[in-house]
């Protein structure tokens, strides 16, 4: 019996697949900071290998984390070249397109942007982040709290 659907020793097997929902694929990144950005930047912010040419001006004026450390009297203010380490660069340059004014946020990178504008203390991003989770996310309620819990986003705290 075994042997009746074996051919030549194989088995072939079709099979018709519905994707119903992919994951982990990235996301469409909206703006580059690439160095097609050079001529508009002044600084380089590094994560892990990935080079972000952007203006000081952009994040240090939405994040005193970064005013400090790109316009303050740390060393990096004075280096063409600014490592971040433990940061992911996906959720980086999401993060940034937050900060340059993109509407970025979506269910697939929220809870990384929420992350990193509570690391580096950036309202916008935590406001548009919480703004997200309350009017457009499809997350679940539990979801969304743990995020929220996670990121520090007051505004969700308060529905416990």
């Amino acid at each position: 019996m075994k042997n009746f659907y074996l051919v030549g020793g194989n088995l072939t097997v079709e099979a018709k697949v519905t994707i119903i929902e992919t994951t982990g694929l990235g996301k469409e990144k909206i703006r580059t900071f690439d160095e097609s950005q050079k001529d508009v930047s002044d600084v380089i912010l590094v994560v892990r290998d990935t080079k972000f040419y952007v203006s000081k001006m952009y994040p240090a004026a939405q994040s005193p984390v970064f005013k400090a450390l790109l316009l303050g009297k740390f060393s990096e203010s004075n280096q063409s070249e600014v490592t971040l380490n433990g940061v992911d660069p996906d959720e980086f340059h999401y993060f940034l397109e937050v900060l340059y004014g993109e509407s970025a946020v979506d269910d697939f990178n929220v809870e990384g942007v929420a992350l990193l504008a509570d690391m580096y203390d950036a309202p916008t991003a935590i406001r548009k982040c919480e703004e997200f989770l309350l009017k457009e996310s499809k997350m679940t309620f539990e979801e969304k709290l743990e995020i929220a819990t996670r990121c520090n986003l007051e505004k969700l705290e308060a529905l416990k």
